[in-house]
């Protein structure tokens, strides 16, 4: 099972691909074969942000842990790799980078008819 919905965030020249898998690992490997990494990812996670290049991020969130929590963890990350890449240090900026990449995630789920938990 692959859901896969991107928002474009042209201000800061760049897109997230937002990945709702139940093959977490196979998704970040096929990403880093398709761009010639030798790594192979074999952790354990509820989710992941790939960044692989400036203009595209990945954020790939494994089904059975859709969680508010791994969202806004996950959320976090993509945020900080946005603002350090463009040397953005306006706390203002990564809030609304956050609040805009949180109601993208959040209307992509819910048109999808996915549920959320709490954990």
């Amino acid at each position: 099972m692959k859901i896969t919905s991107t928002l474009k965030l042209s201000t800061y020249t760049c897109q997230l691909v937002l990945v709702i898998t139940d093959q977490l690992k196979a998704e970040v490997n096929a990403l880093y074969k398709k761009h010639k990494l030798p790594e192979e990812f074999d952790i354990d996670a509820e989710g992941v942000m790939v960044s692989l290049q400036m203009s595209k991020y990945y954020l790939i969130i494994d089904v059975e842990c859709l969680s508010h929590n791994t969202i806004a963890h996950e959320c976090f990350h993509v945020v900080n790799r946005i603002m350090q890449d463009r040397d953005i240090k306006d706390e203002e900026a990564g809030a609304w980078i956050a609040g805009h990449v949180s109601g993208f995630i959040y209307k992509s789920l819910n048109k999808k008819n996915l549920t959320i938990t709490h954990g």
